[in-house]
């Protein structure tokens, strides 16, 4: 069982993060959907971006619910990135490079790379006052 945590606190008015720290496996991929499923049934419109700077593992399971919310920021004509640092785990960094998907996914591997691809002002997001 994984010990991730799936972390939304870095939300604001510009942009939705959905932080990934930790292990994320099956579990983890539910939660990972039913999150990203919330923010398209609401008709939010502001870019998704799946931050795995501080996770250290995460299996096909997880793979599978990005490449779905891939599909469906397509179809809905909606801005989603993948945040892949440098600081992302060893694992991470090699299961997408040894899968390809390196090729597929929209990685950034910065926030300011990740607000330029999402037309929104530089610097690192910041949360949203609730």
């Amino acid at each position: 069982m994984a010990s991730g945590v799936l972390d939304s606190s870095r939300t604001n008015a510009d942009m939705i993060v959905l932080s990934l720290r930790g292990e994320h496996d099956t579990f983890e991929a539910e939660r990972l959907a039913h999150a990203l499923a919330a923010y398209w049934d609401e008709g939010d419109e502001r870019p998704i971006i799946i931050d795995l700077a501080d996770a250290t593992f995460i299996d096909s399971t997880i793979i599978s619910v990005v490449l779905r919310a891939l599909q469906e920021a397509e179809r809905r004509e909606r801005t989603l990135l993948i945040h892949l640092p440098p600081t992302a785990g060893e694992h991470v960094h090699r299961m997408v490079e040894t899968t390809g998907l390196g090729s597929v996914l929209p990685l950034v591997g910065s926030w300011d790379a990740a607000f330029a691809r999402a037309g929104l002002p530089s610097g690192p997001p910041t949360p949203l006052s609730l």
